[in-house]
């Protein structure tokens, strides 16, 4: 135990102050660098022009007579000139918060760079370190408005607590995404893709500032090349600060209704795992898919499904089949739902409110799906279950804080009605301008029976295959989703596309067309590459036919709620919480909730012109569960 413990009280003769990471000393190390002989590690730590300066002032041969010339050296581009002059004039110095605050004038434009050495600044000619501690540079400079360029200027924003921001100038992640939505949340990553070569390992804060400007120029140039501005002007860089505001103010949570639903779950789990040991005739983990394996397909002898590489597969898919063969199974299903619940999200979110606030803070990542989507980490709340009561509940647990309700605000059908909009196909056209239950219609169109006679059994055959044709569903999904023989579901879209002609022509059209222009685009011109479908993979290839599909269907939807999200944010006072895909969640006061519900939902509908009216529901509670009601 003593050998493990760590030593805390040890005089090590030092002052914090020592301990900071310093800036390398480059001519000390460029001596090193020459005296041993390391050409390679020049370069790798320096850069190629820098290690090309080492060799111009050293005698022939210096570095070994395999090393070419400084002459037979590659020189560096006009835009690498252009920027490294541009920053050569740039004064290093040490700010104090107080001093950024004096020194740095109202409304300018200003750098926010984060480098492996810390933090830093640059404003007109000085390029600031900041000394003292971060999170109060942003509430002193809350009244500045700046102009604030960076990459991940939200993440920045995080970083020293700004207030009050505007739409940023510029963001280098951003501009990247909207190029080529992949991975693009590392600056050094992103400057390899776009410039061609590596920052230096070692880089100082003067040669990460010349990267940033070398970058800003490359990704402008293909911005313009790619049509890419509108995207990038219009919906992202507004967007900014709008998610960072939700991002601040967090969402109530009720820990004691999450820790009565803990205990009840716990109940439940203990209840259930003694019925399926009952009907296994043994006690075993449940929780282990060997142990599992073994129960289902030797001992009970069920017919097994896909193989894996360490036995038979127990998932969700397979358990459904076999939950018509036995009873065990449904039980199985339940027990994985309730124990998932539990742990993902009962018991972890009342870890996860923040002390100060006593809210629960996500985070939303702007650049990391390929459609466009926002998506919602640590935690995620895009993500809570809501298709069973059970998964529902946990909503019930984020509440309004007093005197206030939480109001919802969803888009109804949005990606049928970018269905229509982009296919132009009369009868579904038809049916949302005269403001028809959807299912219902296109059941009687496929079914061929009057519309007041449809069942809730067509109706639910006729959702599944509108939505399954705008995400490019073909025979077998659509038979494994109805739970239909894949005749049935053949003739099934067999009847759809005679009745709605236009929806097969624009399928096949942006196949094709995707084929020829390697990416499809969304209504507003958000591009998604599809190099799947050069693939000499026939899987590859399907997998690219759908997204081309589907992309965009589900990027224009996206995008709509973008601009919606902005155009709320600028038009209302109440603040935004989160937003889940097609829904906007809000906190207003109780008095104000029917104007603010009116108001959002005329904003929404008429954030963006189709030629399908858009449509949102409103509903509103003192918990997120009764806003859905």
């Amino acid at each position: 135990q003593k050998l493990v413990t760590i030593v805390t009280d040890i005089e090590l003769g030092l002052e914090k102050e020592d301990l900071k990471l310093k800036p390398i000393n480059v001519d000390e190390l460029k001596n090193i660098l020459v005296e041993l002989n390391f050409k390679s590690l020049a370069r790798t730590l320096l850069g190629d022009e820098e290690a090309a300066s080492i060799q111009a002032t050293q005698p022939e041969g210096q570095f070994g007579p395999e090393m070419k010339s400084p002459t037979n050296e590659k020189k560096p581009s006009k835009s690498k000139a252009k920027a490294k002059g541009k920053s050569a004039n740039v004064k290093l110095v040490e700010w104090s918060v107080e001093e950024c605050q004096e020194n740095i004038e109202p409304y300018s434009e200003v750098w926010g760079i984060t480098t492996p050495r810390g933090v830093f600044l640059n404003h007109k000619k000085n390029l600031i370190r900041v000394s003292g501690d971060l999170k109060k540079l942003g509430p002193a400079l809350a009244n500045h408005f700046l102009k604030w360029k960076g990459f991940d200027v939200k993440e920045f924003w995080r970083e020293i607590e700004l207030e009050r921001p505007l739409t940023p100038k510029w963001d280098q992640m951003l501009a990247a995404y909207v190029l080529r939505p992949s991975l693009v949340d590392r600056f050094e990553s992103v400057y390899q893709e776009y410039v061609g070569e590596p920052v230096a390992e070692l880089a100082d804060d003067v040669e990460y500032l010349q990267c940033h400007l070398r970058l800003e120029k490359e990704l402008l140039t293909r911005l313009e090349e790619a049509d890419g501005l509108s995207v990038y002007n219009d919906m992202e860089l507004p967007l900014v600060p709008c998610l960072y505001e939700m991002e601040r103010q967090g969402i109530s949570l009720n820990s004691s209704e999450l820790n009565m639903q803990s205990e009840a779950l716990a109940d439940d789990l203990k209840e259930l795992e003694g019925q399926i040991h009952k009907l296994a005739g043994e006690a075993f983990n449940i929780g282990s898919p060997k142990q599992l394996s073994q129960i289902l397909f030797e001992k009970l002898k069920l017919p097994p499904g896909k193989k894996t590489k360490t036995g038979y597969s127990t998932d969700s898919s397979v358990l459904e089949k076999l939950s018509q063969e036995h009873e065990i199974a449904k039980y199985i299903i339940e027990y994985r739902e309730y124990s998932k619940l539990k742990s993902t999200y009962v018991d972890a979110l009342p870890q996860l409110v923040d002390e100060a606030s006593q809210r629960i803070h996500t985070h939303f990542r702007q650049a990391a799906t390929a459609t466009g989507r926002l998506s919602s980490v640590h935690p995620n709340l895009q993500n809570i279950p809501i298709r069973t009561e059970r998964g529902r509940d946990v909503r019930k647990a984020f509440v309004a804080r007093s005197g206030h309700v939480l109001l919802s605000v969803d888009y109804s059908q949005i990606e049928l009605r970018v269905l229509a909009h982009v296919t132009q196909d009369p009868t579904l056209k038809k049916a949302f301008s005269e403001g028809a239950d959807i299912h219902a219609a296109t059941a009687s169109e496929i079914y061929g029976v009057p519309l007041d006679e449809v069942t809730p059994d067509l109706r639910r055959k006729a959702k599944a295959v509108n939505f399954g044709i705008a995400y490019g569903q073909g025979v077998y999904g659509l038979a494994e989703a109805l739970g239909v023989a894949r005749k049935e579901a053949s003739e099934i879209i067999e009847r759809y596309f005679s009745k709605f002609t236009s929806i097969q022509e624009y399928m096949v059209n942006v196949v094709e067309e995707a084929k020829q222009k390697g990416y499809v685009e969304t209504v507003f011109g958000r591009r998604r590459y599809l190099p799947e479908l050069q693939s000499k993979s026939g899987m590859q290839r399907k997998f690219g036919e759908r997204a081309a599909i589907n992309a965009p269907m589900q990027g224009t939807a996206s995008d709509i709620v973008k601009k919606a999200m902005i155009n709320v944010a600028n038009s209302v006072s109440i603040p935004i919480l989160l937003q889940v895909h097609d829904e906007l969640l809000f906190e207003c006061p109780e008095n104000e909730v029917e104007y603010q519900a009116q108001r959002i939902r005329e904003i929404m509908e008429n954030s963006v012109e189709l030629d399908i009216p858009m449509r949102a529901n409103v509903a509103w509670g003192v918990n997120w569960e009764d806003a859905h009601a």
